[in-house]
């Protein structure tokens, strides 16, 4: 019986390098067939059927056209929870999980806080954010219907009460800055004057009288 692994690997090599291919090759033996690493070094998984062998020459055609290993299987990993990705939205990138990490510590005993993630694509910030600060109101803006159909499909899988709305963030953020400059603020505290500079500003808040919104 051949390697699985193997026989992925050797396929992808003309379009990636040894490591990569490798690690590809793993992900798809293991995420689309059910077979592990040892398992197929040991010779012990069965030999793919007729649909599973034209499902791997699909996934292998579109990794040879250098579409994301995440798209093609559907899926991306992010703060420990699986999303469904697809090309509507962006894919989650690790770095991330560290802007999220960095919000759960600064708002874990706050009292409800209000959590306004604009652009939500997949939902994987807004939805991971309120499995971790269950008390917190959690809510998701994009201008996409493709983006808010996967993000509350994530959200309903996951378990996550998160209310999404379809807006133009950029657009809805500029407005309320030219109109009330004064409700907006730095979470440490420096001010800006100009509506382009707020919307580059990662970690910034829009204050209201009744409550505070963590725009992310």
């Amino acid at each position: 019986m051949t390697n699985i692994i193997s026989d992925i690997k050797e396929e992808l090599l003309p379009v990636y390098d040894s490591r990569e291919a490798s690690a590809i090759a793993r992900a798809i033996a293991e995420e689309c067939f059910g077979i592990t690493l040892a398992q197929a070094y040991a010779g012990l998984h069965r030999p793919l059927n007729r649909s599973e062998k034209e499902l791997l020459k699909q996934v292998l055609y579109r990794l040879k056209r250098h579409e994301p290993l995440q798209y093609v299987l559907s899926r991306a990993c992010f703060m420990g929870h699986l999303f469904c990705v697809a090309p509507g939205v962006l894919i989650p990138r690790p770095e991330t999980e560290d802007l999220v990490e960095q919000v759960i510590r600064e708002y874990d005993k706050a009292d409800a806080p209000c959590l306004l993630d604009m652009g939500t694509g997949s939902g994987c910030i807004v939805v991971s954010l309120k499995l971790a600060l269950p008390r917190a109101q959690a809510f998701g803006m994009d201008i996409s219907c493709e983006a808010l159909r996967q993000a509350r499909a994530n959200a309903e899988q996951l378990g996550a009460k998160v209310k999404f709305f379809q807006a133009d963030f950029a657009a809805s953020l500029c407005r309320c800055l030219c109109e009330q400059p004064s409700l907006c603020q730095n979470v440490g505290g420096e001010r800006y004057g100009s509506s382009c500079q707020r919307i580059r500003t990662a970690r910034s808040i829009v204050c209201s009288r009744r409550r505070t919104f963590g725009i992310l």
